[in-house]
């Protein structure tokens, strides 16, 4: 298509959804946000929410944070933990970041906001991963990056569509550029693994998302560290994988390459749907819009028309993702699942040694070689003390070596999680 046919195309579109495209950048730059949050700041708290976190959300800007922080608080009708985290302490400009901790589909939801768009970025996906793998009460068994991307073929695919990620090819990393043209090695390619891979294939056979409003795909994504806004170089990065690719972004090598560490392999996956064609990212649409139609746009609305789309496609990862989680295909928490493990055998007592053997075969099912921390046992024992779920002589749970040794009696007949 030429450059023209593009702008007509971006801006049919949002002609054709402009009512939803408004409505949604409306919520997403709302100061209602604000509301949503409850700050929490004491530590012993927020290492009891972090325990019980099961899937760790990924994104990168306010749309796609504000749209799914709408969806959650609406649906939940209760407020969501907002806590203050040090995402890369290292950067000399001390940009907050925080994590928002939720309910979503019988899920526990850790989402925190990337500093900056891309993977190897000073705040970015790799830093997020990074902070998640060393934080001793956090082991998601899940990540998940959600949010919009870019279609790399316009005459295939529409805006809003989604993409699910089955592979993803960095276009910088372990690239040649030579006389002869632009080279991306295989070697880097990731896909998801295969239990991933068997319910989303799944999903798509069953037609699970054949009642949203967008197409919906499993395939092929190029990420990396550059903005693409040229078509040029859009089609050159495509052309050059050995698999055809659907759509683009910034934030999947980041994601897959922390999560493939050299000791453990922790399911992740890219949600995301198509907002822009990396081309013509910020473009004067006034002239176009009055080609095309008679309509009468906005001065503040051509200027925001990006932002528009983007609160748009936001909320249509949003919709997939929910499907998802509705179909509980995912892993429940470390948390859940270690409660699990001991409710067999209530009104019986088991050494404090016990739950952390549970709690190591339970991770190293579901995050292979993950390594859980005394620390995050000795407060998972105190959470169960606290809800009255096990009893032991002491008041207190010893913090030395000695509490391996102790025992405790499982109180509950019915244990709910």
């Amino acid at each position: 298509m030429s450059k023209k046919d593009v702008k007509e195309l971006v801006c049919q579109f949002y002609l054709d959804n402009k009512k939803e495209c408004d409505c949604l950048y409306s919520n997403a730059e709302s100061e209602e946000v604000a509301r949503f949050y409850e700050m929490v700041e004491n530590k012993d708290i927020i290492h009891n929410l972090f325990m019980q976190v099961s899937i760790v959300v990924l994104t990168a800007n306010k749309y796609e944070k504000n749209i799914l922080h709408y969806n959650i608080y609406h649906k939940n009708n209760e407020t969501i933990k907002k806590i203050k985290i040090d995402l890369f302490p290292q950067r000399e400009e001390k940009n907050a970041t925080n994590a928002y901790w939720f309910k979503w589909r019988n899920y526990t939801v850790l989402n925190i906001e990337a500093q900056s768009t891309g993977s190897y970025t000073i705040g970015g996906s790799a830093d997020i991963i990074r902070y998640v793998t060393e934080c001793e009460h956090l082991f998601p068994t899940t990540i998940v990056s959600l949010g919009i991307c870019f279609g790399v073929d316009e005459t295939k695919h529409k805006l809003g569509d989604v993409v699910i990620s089955e592979k993803i090819y960095p276009y910088f990393i372990g690239s040649k550029i030579s006389e002869t043209g632009y080279f991306v090695n295989d070697n880097n390619m990731f896909k998801i693994n295969s239990d991933l891979h068997l319910n989303i294939t799944s999903c798509m056979d069953e037609n699970w998302f054949s009642n949203l409003q967008t197409n919906v795909y499993f395939g092929n994504y190029i990420t990396g560290e550059a903005v693409v806004s040229r078509k040029k170089a859009r089609d050159e990065f495509v052309k050059t994988t050995k698999q055809p690719i659907i759509a683009g972004e910034m934030e999947g090598y980041g994601v897959f390459k922390e999560c493939n560490g050299a000791n453990y392999k922790i399911p992740c996956f890219i949600i995301k749907s198509i907002c822009d064609w990396a081309t013509m990212k910020n473009f004067d649409a006034k002239s176009t819009f009055e080609n095309i139609s008679a309509v009468n746009i906005e001065e503040k609305e051509i200027k925001t028309l990006k932002d528009r789309i983007q609160a748009y496609c936001s909320q249509q990862a949003f919709h997939v993702l929910d499907k998802i989680l509705d179909k509980h295909f995912l892993q429940d928490s470390l948390y859940i699942e270690l409660i699990k493990s001991i409710a067999s055998i209530r009104g019986g007592t088991i050494f404090a040694s016990r739950i952390r053997d549970n709690a190591q075969q339970l991770a190293a099912k579901f995050s292979l070689g993950i390594t859980v921390s005394d620390l995050f046992i000795i407060d998972f024992i105190k959470n169960l003390q606290e809800n009255n779920i096990i009893l032991n002589d002491t008041d207190e749970i010893a913090k030395t070596l000695d509490i391996w040794s102790e025992s405790f009696l499982i109180l509950k007949e019915n244990i709910y999680v």
